[in-house]
């Protein structure tokens, strides 16, 4: 009778590295700083950016909410219209407001002050009441309501 040796279960294979090696910690402390540092840096950029237009995107310095295209605008003792808007990433900048008449083609700025001030020097929503738009003599004629952004 012969006897044959007899498996005590699946072969074990010397690796050049184990798990718990100096070369497997040293990588993973290093990639763990370094995406420590990402995401440091990451935070204050994601906090502070203005949450405008699809997310936290912003696609245009000014934007005009209202009026919608083609409003009417009555006359008479309320003549005049709101406008509002957002403003985002200004930097600095300023955001001014004209009436482009299209039949003569000028431009006319908007101000309520004895001197001209901007409607967006910050970012976020901004609003200002046009009551040089719906007088008597605007009767019929289109205007153009033009945000502009001033360096």
């Amino acid at each position: 009778m012969s006897s044959e040796p007899v498996s005590s279960g699946p072969e074990t294979i010397p690796s050049k590295h184990k798990m718990g090696s100096p070369l497997i910690t040293a990588i993973i402390g290093a990639l763990a700083v370094i995406f420590a540092a990402i995401l440091a840096a990451l935070i204050p950029v994601l906090i502070t950016q203005p949450r405008h237009h699809f997310g936290n995107r912003c696609i245009a310095n000014l934007t005009i909410k209202s009026p919608s295209d083609g409003q009417p605008v009555t006359s008479g003792p309320t003549q005049g219209v709101e406008v509002t808007g957002t403003a985002c990433n200004l930097n600095g900048s300023t955001g001014w407001l004209f009436d482009h008449d299209l039949g003569d083609g000028y431009y006319f700025l908007d101000y309520s002050a004895n001197s001209p001030t901007p409607v967006a020097d910050n970012n976020g929503g901004w609003a200002y009441y046009d009551m040089n738009v719906g007088n008597k003599g605007d009767k019929n004629v289109a205007y153009q309501i033009t945000a502009v952004l001033v360096p």
